[in-house]
């Protein structure tokens, strides 16, 4: 029953500026089924709709506040209503309704105060000759300038400073610069805005976070006026009061650890000389605290996040040290597979000295000398081969330098009647000349080895 009878909640009293837009409050707060609300304005004993919001048919706007008027929200409980492109002809007294079933209708009230551009300074410069000039600094409104033209040909000017009054423009400083020949400099007059406004209401103090056992939590009601509040009043919507409620000027103190009986909407109204502005805020409670909640899961999220980023990043540190492991064997590797014996860079090998029997050294001797010439044991050239009756021209010593020329044999294949230890080892072969096969090119290969 008592939700029937309590109406919904609006600023009794709202100031708008012309021009500008405006918001009028309407807060319903019932247990009922809400099956409609509207915005009225009343024009004397009658009544005008200026808005229906309808949970089936929608919202519909009427007549001229077509394109002005439009809902805060779109829910049945908060139908607060934006005003815009404000007039003079908007102020008055407003009437927010709801239909509840199956208690019927619950209304209040708002009135509207249009204010316009009002003079809040004038600067006068009189009798003049030549007329003085004005001028102002502010940059809040702008200036209306009129002269006077007496007999004597001198000439008063009045300046007047217009601004629309609002709070924020209480405390500003505006200006009166004020020049003329007969000067030896602008004279200035300064001057501070004192603007005077009902109310400005805001609560503070729920945090989102209010538990079941939480202790000392409060709302305080915050009021911007000018002149300054004279009144504090906090009530409950369903007018209950709950034990521990503690109301202290403007302060909502609840001195008992919290339960399911707190939840509720409060209401903070607070008064001035020029009117009345209230606000309401519903704490709810719950069961467990969740400040902690979302501080666990950006932890995980981050842990996940770092272990990801880790593992890709050794995986491609991995991959780039096994690929230079891999390309540096490659460059170094400079032996053959099939063969046993490694073969050193080109760059580590000298040039191969020629050791060649020239012609001139053979003509030196006498040439009894010459038959005696045998080839040594170690010859690369073979005996046998040389002694072949069908090769004639082996004989010929000629023909063998003529050879020797055209194939040029190195001096590290053939030291001291040995073969270079560079190649092969002299402890795998015996001194077995059929180990190893001559060439016709000069060289000697083993049988049990074959190099590239």
């Amino acid at each position: 029953m008592l939700s029937a009878l309590a109406g919904p909640i609006v600023d009794p009293h709202v100031t708008a500026v012309w021009g500008k837009k405006v918001a009028l409050k309407c807060i319903i707060d019932v247990n009922e089924t809400i099956t409609q609300v509207s915005w009225e304005k009343i024009h004397g004993k009658s009544s005008q709709t200026i808005a229906v919001h309808h949970p089936e048919y929608g919202i519909s706007v009427q007549g001229e506040y077509q394109g002005r008027v439009s809902f805060k929200n779109y829910s049945l409980t908060d139908a607060t209503i934006i005003l815009k492109n404000v007039s003079f002809s908007d102020a008055g007294e407003y009437i927010c309704k709801a239909v509840t079933f199956p208690l019927g209708n619950t209304q209040s009230s708002t009135t509207v105060t249009v204010l316009g551009k009002t003079i809040a300074a004038t600067c006068i410069a009189a009798t003049g000759k030549p007329a003085a000039e004005i001028d102002w600094e502010g940059g809040l409104g702008e200036m209306e300038s009129s002269s006077t033209v007496f007999p004597n040909d001198t000439v008063t000017v009045v300046s007047q400073y217009m601004i629309v009054p609002t709070r924020f423009a209480r405390g500003r400083l505006i200006t009166c610069i004020v020049r003329h020949p007969a000067l030896e400099k602008e004279m200035r007059f300064p001057h501070v805005l004192d603007i005077q406004y009902a109310p400005e209401v805001s609560v503070t103090g729920y945090d989102g976070n209010w538990f079941i056992g939480r202790e000392n939590v409060q709302l305080r009601c915050n009021a911007d006026a000018n002149p300054l509040p004279m009144e504090f009043m906090w009530t409950r919507l369903d007018g209950q009061w709950p034990e521990g409620l503690l109301s202290v000027n403007n302060t909502l103190q609840f001195s008992s650890p919290l339960t399911y009986n707190y939840t509720g909407t409060y209401i903070c109204k607070v008064t001035n000389s020029l009117g009345q502005r209230s606000l309401a805020t519903e704490p709810r409670i719950i069961n467990f605290p969740t400040s902690t909640l979302p501080a666990m899961q950006e932890d995980t999220w981050g842990t996940v996040i770092g272990s990801a980023v880790g593992g890709a990043l050794f995986l491609i540190l991995v991959s780039v040290l096994v690929g230079i492991i891999c390309y540096r064997r490659r460059r170094t590797f400079r032996g053959d597979y099939f063969a046993k014996n490694y073969i050193p860079p080109s760059d580590m090998q000298k040039e191969s000295q020629i050791d060649v029997l020239q012609s001139d050294d053979v003509d030196s001797y006498p040439d009894s000398l010459k038959k005696e010439i045998k080839h040594p044991m170690n010859s690369l050239i073979s005996k046998d081969y040389l002694e072949d009756p069908e090769k004639p021209e082996w004989n010929n010593i000629d023909n063998i330098n003529r050879y020797q020329e055209r194939y040029e044999r190195p001096m590290d294949y053939y030291e001291g009647g040995t073969l270079g230890m560079k190649y092969m080892g002299g402890e795998c072969y015996d001194d077995n000349e059929e180990d190893f096969v001559s060439h016709i090119d000069g060289s000697v290969i083993s049988r049990r080895e074959w190099y590239v």
